[in-house]
Order: C-alpha cells, then structure tokens, then sequence
C-alpha cells in the first residue's frame, strides 16, 4: 500500500474541469472498471476471494440484514416493497461472466492525477469488492451522480446529472456523457453485449437498495448517539427519496405513499391515467419546484405567464394528460379523477399543468353541460385547449355572499343585450394574462316576483367588455397568490349580446349545483394531498432534528401529532372517495348532503394536520422555505370559499333529520 498524489471530486459537476478536460476524466474512469472487470480473477490467485454464484441473492440477503441491524431506528414501510420487489425480479445469472468488482466504485472512490487532462490514478475503499456480476459496479457509478446534498426538504426531490444536463439546450458542451453513452462505452470496451432495459433497471434498483441501507446504518449510530461524523444524522432525510426513486425505477412507483384502497376497483384505463399522472410528477413536476416558485417571485414576471409552468403545460398535453377532471372528454369516472386530483395536490401549481385548475375546471363544466353550440366555439373549445382563462363572478362585498340568494349584481335584459351591474369581490384567476371571459351570477329579477331559487342568472361577461374596471387584487393572509390572484371588480353598465346568457334567465342555481358537486371532490383531493406533503415533510423534519439531546420522532408529542395526521388524512380520504362514487352512481344532485359533509371535514382535517406539521417545523415553517405556510394559508381559506362550514353543517343536519323522519 502507498500513497498516490491526486484528487478527489465529490460532486458529478467536476468542478474546475473544462468541458473537455470533463470528457477525458469520464472516459479514464469507465475505462477503469473496464480494465478491473477484464482481468481473469482465477489468474491472480484470486479464486477464493468470493463465491462466483447466486452473487445477487448474496448481495440482498447482505444489506437487507445490514438495514435492519438498528431495531430502534425509524423503519422506511417502503422498504419492504423494494425489497420484495428486488427478490421476485432476480436476473438469471446462468452463463453470466463473473469478474473482480470493486462494490462502492463511486466518484468519492476514485482519485485523478493531477493534471489536466486529468486521468484515473488510483482507486481505492476496496472493503466492499469481491467476485460478482460486473453490472453492479457500472451501475454504482452511474447512481452515484444523484446529488444528495442537493436535496431540500420540501421542494425538491434528488435529481442525477443526466437530468439536470437535460434541461440545458448544449448538453455536450459541458463534456459530461449520459448514462446510454456510458453504458455504450463500457459495453464496448469490454465488448459484452449491451444488457436489456430489464436487466440494467434492476441493477441499478439493487444498487440504490445498497446505498439506502448503507445510510440507514450511517443514520441509525446518530440517532442512538455513536455517530463518528456531525453530518451522520442528516443522512435520514436522504433514505426515504432513495428507496422511493427506486421504487419509481421498478415501474411501481413508490414516491409516495399509496393512496387507493385495495378494494376500490379501478378500471384499466383510471388506474393507467394515474400512473401516468405520478410519473409526470415524479420526472418534470417535482424537479421543477423550485424554478416556478422562483419565476413566480421574480418582480419583473410577478403577473405574466409562468416559463417553466408553460412547458410543462405542453408537455403534459402532448402526453395525454389534458382536461383529466371531465368524464365527457377523458372517460374517467370522478372516483378515478378524484385520485389524480389527490396526486396533483401535492404542489399547489400542479392543477394548471393538466388544464385541471379551478376556477376554469367548473366553468367548462358549466359550458360543457349548460352551454349553446355557438357559446361552445367561442368559449369552452380555446379553455379545453389551454389557449385562454377565465373567471367566475359570485361573491359581494356589500352582501352575506354564503346566501346566494343575497346577491345584488343584477343581469337585466335592454333590446337585444343584458346589461350587467355590480361590485364583485374574491374573483379567482383576474390575475392570469390569458384571462378572456367572466362567467357571472346575478339576479335577472331584483324585485323579487319569482320564487327565491328562480331568481338568479348567469351569463358570460368577456374581460375586456367596456364598464369591467378592476379595483385591486386581494391577499390570502398576505398571499397575493400571483399569477392567478383574487381580485375585487366591478361591472358598470355592461353591455353583452342575450346570446351570453347560459341556460336562460332564472337557471343560475341550477347551474350552480351543477357545478359545485365535482368541484368540490376535486378541491377535498386536492386538500389531501397537500395535507400528504405537509405529514410527509413533518416525518422528514422529525427524523433529522434533534432537540433536547434526542431526534423529534422520539418524542412523544411529536409522535402523537404524526399518528393523528395519518388517521385523519386516511378517514378523510375515504369519506370524500365514497362521495365520489356516489355521484358517479346517482348524480351530484342526489350526493347534496355528502358534498357538503366532505366540505366540512376535509379542510377542517388539513388545517389540522398541516398546523401540527409547521409546529413540527418551528420556526421554518412559518417561512417562505417550505410551502407549508401557503397550504395552511389555502386550507384555511376553504373553510369559508365555496361555502362556510356553517352553511354545509346547516344543509347536513336538515338533510339528517328529514332522512330521519322518514324511518
């Protein structure tokens, strides 16, 4: 053993080294292992250094048993799915080469020359080699470009170099090769036959299996306070993205939780929807966080359409992933949407990326179910196609707006138009650039000649029509919610042609209920999945900071918090599922009571749950660098939007007591 001049490079970015100069050092290191994995280990006398048979089992048997060496240490529950998963899936190794392999060949493993070009100059951290299968070392060092110390709670998911490189336009400019032409080097320097999808996914799954048991036991010294490094205990929060982006690779992704009971019957094309939707969130959604919050913030654009938001915009449509929320158009039943909206919770800006958002989800439903031929062309056919926004104009400052019946703005026919007058206020989407059209409720007989329920009307107000004046946009405990905004407005003597008018004068409630029934299951999901991260970054926190001399998740308050969470975030799930399915069976006209019933419970569980995970936060979570503080800020709103509590309990209890009466 001697000491070797050199130097090590921690991260895949290879910092200091030309494009060039990037190429070269990556090319000498898969010529390394080329040459390691050429020798004949028999040769060297090297025969009985491992067992040249069933190398894969050995290898599983090894780190599943290392993984569960610490049994007091918090436990990943997808942990066993992976494991399992590994264990079902062993490639056949019958006439497979074995070789000397290295077993950690990572960056932090191999030291280059100093110079430049610079080349291998030595490895070493050999511990861990023995004879095996040459595949696993080839696919250590491709997983090893998953940067870990860039992983922010919160927002952002570990992303490898080959995806970070891939939202730049000059990827060969850098120098740095992608995996395919890594894995096409390798295979032609040791002129093996390039492995199948199949087999390299797996071995590149069983890699990162070696990596999350090796941080747990890292991790699991900290957490019982034997750690021999101060960073050892902020390796906890890296396991749980490991396990679940392997689980992602293996086709069942595990990046979160799974949310659909076993016994709920999805149908092929539901249950593919939603592997579809996961996987988009999982590849381009997630990775993005950070870049749309930060466009969004960006003073310049406050208010303009959001870059990145828009490409994935395209992307998603061109995917198929388009105006998901409307059976008529993607065949999905609202219990099958209902977990997709679930899905797309978990990131306040997801919605829009799928065309899924509100206020424009109702309104073309209520073009779509009420709307004319001609009010189709103009309208519903450019929002189903994402070209324009739109808004819809209920709520009044000047009147208790959680009565309907109590609005002002008054829709009133003269010649061949109606005009429109009134004060509005808590109008969502004003703010969007694209924003083309209001769909307004008013009442079209203010004197009151009708029954309460036959008197209101609403009709389609385009954005730019002479008399509609913005007053201001409106903040959500300071959140101003750009670029979608809440705004007040006003109508003044607002001329449209009666062709605007939808189902004709007198149908705004009818219209309303309509409406509000999917709406509402689509809001309650998309709660629960924001209540889904907010936990989920709870358990991050909890197992990474230590307080009075012991982790959060050994305290018993915090625990008690998190066990709550997961009850309330479950039951609540399944109140607002079952809801779903009713209306698929009978229509949301006959579902009234459980709507409002989900309506009632949902936002009152995430303001719950999501209070208990910024207390679990401290001081961070009442910031800007988690979302958690917006969530509760939109949880809390909806126990007033779309109806007070006190308006659904009041329509729950009366519905009960007839029910009742009746037995």
């Amino acid at each position: 053993m001697e000491y070797r001049p050199g130097r090590v490079f921690e991260t895949p970015e290879l910092v200091g080294l030309s494009p060039q100069d990037r190429n070269v050092a990556y090319t000498s290191m898969i010529d390394t292992l080329a040459k390691l994995h050429s020798y004949d280990y028999n040769q060297l006398g090297l025969g009985g250094y491992g067992n040249p048979s069933n190398f894969v089992s050995r290898v599983i048997h090894i780190w599943e048993k290392n993984y569960n060496a610490t049994p007091d240490v918090p436990k990943h529950p997808e942990m066993a799915q992976l494991i399992a998963w590994l264990k079902n899936n062993i490639p056949s190794e019958q006439g497979c080469r074995y070789t000397i392999v290295h077993g950690d060949y990572t960056l932090i493993n191999v030291a280059m020359a100093n110079q430049n070009p610079p080349f291998v100059s030595a490895v070493f951290d050999w511990e861990l080699s023995t004879i095996g299968l040459p595949l696993s070392d080839l696919a250590s060092f491709c997983i090893t470009f998953i940067d870990f110390s860039e992983l922010i709670p919160g927002l952002k998911e570990p992303q490898s170099l080959w995806n970070i490189l891939g939202q730049m336009e000059n990827k060969v400019a850098l120098g740095t090769p992608e995996e395919r032409d890594v894995l096409r080097l390798y295979c032609n320097l040791t002129k093996i036959k390039t492995p199948s999808e199949q087999e390299w996914t797996y071995f590149k799954v069983l890699g990162l299996f070696k990596y999350a048991s090796i941080l747990q036991g890292v991790y699991g010294r900290a957490f019982t306070g034997n750690a021999s490094s101060d960073q050892a205990e902020s390796f906890g929060g890296v396991i749980g993205p490991i396990i679940k982006l392997a689980l992602k690779l293996t086709g069942t992704i595990g990046y979160v939780q799974p949310t659909i009971p076993d016994f709920i019957n999805l149908s092929p094309k539901g249950r593919d929807m939603l592997f579809r939707v996961k996987t988009f969130m999982n590849e381009f959604v997630y990775p993005n966080e950070l870049k749309i919050v930060g466009e969004i913030n960006d003073p310049p654009t406050r208010w303009k359409m959001i870059p990145t938001l828009e490409k994935l915009k395209v992307r998603a449509k061109s995917e198929g992933l388009w105006n998901l929320f409307l059976p008529g158009m993607c065949g999905l039943t609202q219990m099958e949407y209902a977990l997709i909206a679930e899905e797309t919770g978990r990131f306040m800006f997801s919605p829009a990326i799928f065309n899924c958002g509100a206020p424009d989800t109702g309104n073309m439903e209520t073009l779509w179910l009420y709307g004319t031929a001609k009010q189709k062309a103009k309208w519903l056919v450019p929002l189903l196609n994402g070209d324009i926004k739109s808004a819809f104009a209920m709520t009044e400052p000047e009147v208790a707006s959680s009565d309907a019946t109590n609005m002002k703005c008054t829709i009133l026919p003269d010649g061949s138009d109606y005009v429109v007058n009134g004060h509005k206020w808590w109008i969502s989407g004003v703010g969007e650039e694209r924003l083309r059209l209001y769909l307004v409720f008013g009442t079209s007989d203010p004197k009151g000649n009708l029954p309460r329920h036959k008197r209101h009307s609403v009709i389609i107000v385009p954005s730019d029509a002479t008399g509609v004046n913005l007053i201001r946009p409106m903040t959500v405990f300071g959140y101003d919610e750009a670029p979608h905004g809440h705004f007040e407005l006003e109508f003044n003597q607002v001329r449209v042609p009666k062709e605007n008018i939808i189902l004709g004068e007198g149908c705004g409630f009818e219209i309303s209920q309509g409406r509000l029934g999917p709406g509402r299951v689509h809001h309650c999901m998309r709660l629960i999945g924001m209540a889904e991260r907010c936990l989920e970054l709870a358990c991050n926190r909890a197992l990474n900071r230590k307080v009075f001399g012991k982790m959060i998740a050994q305290h018993g308050m915090a625990q008690e918090a998190i066990a709550q969470s997961r009850i309330e975030i479950d039951q609540a799930r399944l109140l607002v599922l079952q809801t779903a399915y009713y209306i698929d069976k009978a229509g949301p006209k006959a579902v009234r009571k459980e709507v409002s019933m989900i309506k009632v419970a949902v936002p009152q569980m995430a303001c719950r749950v999501i209070d208990r995970c910024l207390q679990i936060h401290g001081g961070m979570g009442v910031c800007q660098d988690t979302p958690i503080a917006a969530y509760y800020a939109g949880a809390r709103s909806l126990r007033i939007a779309d109806g007070p509590d006190e308006v659904h309990l009041t329509l729950v209890a009366k519905m009960e007591l007839m029910q009742q009466a009746k037995l």
